[in-house]
């Protein structure tokens, strides 16, 4: 096997995939919208319902967002929270040193 029947190969088995790559990148947006809406899809004894999937995932996000954050945030909500940490954090290192 030459070098040039060795490029050929390669060539021949990589144009396929490189055509199809290529096809759905042109049809991207197109794609998405029948993806999208797309409810279910049954092939042999393969069945999905994707649109009890995509109503359960609202129901959790919905709960979610009526939930009250638990966390306190990281984040100082006035100047004052601001100040009295300083002080916390000012005072611990002048015991460590002084002691």
């Amino acid at each position: 096997m030459g070098w040039k029947q060795f490029i050929a190969e390669i060539v021949s088995n990589l144009a396929w995939p490189i055509v199809v790559v290529a096809v759905l990148f042109k049809f991207r947006s197109e794609l998405a919208k029948i993806i999208q809406r797309l409810a279910r899809l049954k092939y042999k004894d393969l069945e999905l319902d994707f649109d009890k999937v995509k109503q359960q995932a609202e129901e959790l996000h919905k709960e979610i967002l009526a939930e009250e954050p638990s966390v306190k945030s990281p984040f100082f909500t006035s100047l004052e929270d601001q100040i009295l940490d300083a002080e916390d954090g000012i005072g611990d290192v002048l015991h460590i040193f002084i002691f």
